[in-house]
């Protein structure tokens, strides 16, 4: 019989900690093993107990659970879900924040009578509880950096990025020097309506402007684009970016396989399609549509990755994309990246304009 995965819940609210505690071990197959009600009982549980996953409240009197995270990463690195507040949601990157600290992710607390919220949170809690243990892959563990790379005339730079990518995005994003030449397209898996906090949080790691994307498209410029995750972000055509309501043929919201085929369909060869970590398979579906039209693709290492899934995933139907840790993939984009206003693969455009933003 397969052991039950463990979980510990932190939160300063007995009643919450007792809702969270029904709704966790309703299938049967996770057990909660402990409750905290501050951080510094958090740390001491974690460090005995060896919990498989971590739930973490961040506003808690005493230490904050952003610092309880940081805490816990350092003594006994495990999975953390940050299940808080809706004070996280609007313009708040705390979220994203906890995130940087070692979380793996974060969603508002359900209501018990909202069974897509609770239903998204047991699905959370078994994914992450099934993580294999952290381990620390160094930039040195992988691959050298080549010696020589080609310069590429690259009209948009798109990024599939799920549960774990937001940290590697900006190990990526801040190796881009603030003259990086083209638009950084980024299909982010997270809760609706955290598109201005994940915003918020870009500009603080990168000098590259960040830009939320809407229906109504608008100019381009280099710099980077997020949409909500409740519609996806498309390339509408060579001078366009926009947003596309939801479709049932692309569960992940917003979608990379999306992203990276509208993205191959108007720029052509001129493409460079990155997957990051992520839950499941998004994103390799569309970097064969980037392959095929002569666009490069590069995979995040799945040793350096966590979750791995998506890299995986990306690896095993594409064995020839370029694969590197984390750590080495901004790097290849500043030395290979050229503006592709000049030269370009993609179909007959107006090439001048790379890109266009959709507003909110």
């Amino acid at each position: 019989m397969k052991p039950k995965k463990r979980v510990v819940i932190v939160d300063d609210s007995s009643l919450a900690r007792t809702i969270l505690r029904e709704i966790i071990q309703a299938d049967g197959d996770i057990e909660v093993v402990g409750e905290a009600q501050n951080g510094y009982e958090a740390v001491g549980l974690v460090d005995a107990l060896k919990p498989d996953l971590v739930t973490m409240d961040i506003d808690m009197p005493g230490p904050s659970g952003i610092d309880t995270i940081g805490w816990i990463m350092e003594k006994a690195p495990t999975p953390i879900l940050v299940i808080t507040s809706e004070q996280l949601g609007g313009h708040s990157s705390l979220g994203f924040q906890a995130i940087q600290r070692g979380a793996m992710d974060f969603m508002p607390k359900p209501s018990i009578s909202d069974e897509q919220a609770v239903a998204h949170l047991r699905r959370q809690v078994r994914t992450l509880s099934e993580l294999p243990a952290f381990v620390h892959v160094s930039a040195d563990d992988g691959e050298p950096a080549p010696a020589t790379r080609v310069a590429r005339a690259t009209g948009i730079v798109a990024i599939a990025s799920g549960v774990g990518g937001p940290r590697a995005l900006s190990r990526v994003l801040r190796r881009l020097p603030p003259d990086f030449p083209c638009p950084v397209a980024i299909a982010q898996h997270m809760p609706p309506r955290f598109a201005v906090a994940f915003a918020r949080y870009l500009e603080s790691i990168t000098p590259l402007p960040v830009r939320v994307v809407g229906e109504q498209p608008t100019p381009i410029a280099p710099g980077v684009f997020v949409c909500d995750s409740t519609s996806h972000l498309v390339v509408k055509s060579a001078s366009d970016l926009v947003t596309v309501a939801a479709h049932k043929d692309y569960p992940s919201k917003p979608s990379a396989d999306l992203l990276f085929g509208s993205s191959a369909d108007h720029f052509g060869g001129s493409v460079i399609a990155v997957v990051l970590s992520g839950v499941g398979s998004d994103g390799s579906r569309g970097l064969g549509r980037v392959i095929d039209a002569g666009g490069l693709a590069v995979v995040e290492r799945p040793e350096t990755a966590i979750p791995a899934d998506m890299p995986k995933a990306a690896s095993l139907a594409w064995p020839d994309a370029r694969t590197m840790p984390v750590e080495l993939i901004g790097d290849l984009l500043s030395s290979v990246v050229t503006d592709a206003s000049a030269k370009t693969t993609a179909p007959p455009a107006d090439s001048s304009d790379r890109l266009a933003i959709a507003d909110d």
